[in-house]
């Protein structure tokens, strides 16, 4: 199946209309190993989004790392200081996401589109806020390789890190089942994205620099991108595309 890229899309290839898979990536927290992160995805011709909390583990967030990274690459709301909203009153939980749009906004002099669920948690109520606070999209932790039509819901697929073993679980059930991709997420990654270039769907890697420096990943990260670069018939989009796609009369089909 194929699906057409809304205008003014940018990716890798000169012909608008694309084969079944696309490629993004975002990356949480806004720590300052993002610069060390961001340079491998520009040395590989990848996009990212980096969805920025004012506030992470009790530590402001950098505001020249957040002018750094914007010059390149999407930037993502995360909200004001990285809480379970589900665990808030809900007025503490729009103070927190609304707060975390104007705070980029007003470093940054431009719209932010897209907001993502700290810890992966959300609700119905959550979600009514998102929408509330004017973002057009929202990334969740939900595991997702089949482009939907609901852009508060952009799920994901690979995680750059060992830590969730459920993601690897469910990567591996979908692509080529290995007790090697189930210990290695460099290994299921590059799996899951061999099922997605031949079947179709969306290859989305996340992850954490602060976590691939703990975890010494670095070589493992670059050998992933590097394996999903330049590949003809994929889009390479930032999350901000993929949500123009998964809301706009643009989607023909695309099936797994």
């Amino acid at each position: 199946m194929r699906f057409l890229l809304p205008k003014g899309t940018s990716h890798l290839n000169q012909d608008s209309t694309l084969n079944n898979c696309i490629v993004t990536t975002s990356w949480d927290d806004g720590q300052l190993l993002d610069l060390k992160l961001s340079s491998l995805l520009l040395k590989y011709g990848l996009k990212g989004t980096f969805f920025m909390p004012r506030v992470w583990d009790n530590h402001k967030v950098d505001p020249d790392l957040v002018h750094g990274l914007s010059e390149n690459f999407e930037i993502g709301a995360h909200s004001l200081s990285h809480s379970n909203l589900t665990s808030l009153p809900l007025k503490d939980a729009a103070n927190e996401i609304q707060g975390s749009k104007e705070w980029l906004e007003e470093l940054l002099h431009h719209e932010i589109e897209m907001f993502s669920y700290p810890i992966g948690k959300y609700n119905n109520d959550i979600l009514k806020l998102v929408k509330m606070a004017g973002f057009k999209g929202a990334r969740s932790l939900d595991f997702q390789i089949a482009l939907s039509t609901d852009p508060f819901h952009l799920g994901v697929g690979p995680q750059a890190s060992n830590g969730s073993p459920i993601i690897r679980l469910k990567g591996a059930l979908k692509s080529n089942f290995s007790i090697k991709g189930l210990s290695n997420w460099s290994v299921n990654a590059k799996f899951l994205f061999d099922h997605i270039l031949q079947k179709g769907g969306i290859w989305h890697l996340w992850g954490h620099s602060w976590e691939i420096e703990k975890n010494n990943d670095w070589q493992k990260l670059e050998d992933v991108l590097s394996y999903v670069s330049n590949r003809p018939g994929v889009a390479y989009l930032e999350n901000r595309e993929v949500r123009k796609i998964m809301s706009g009369s643009s989607i023909n089909c695309l099936h797994i």
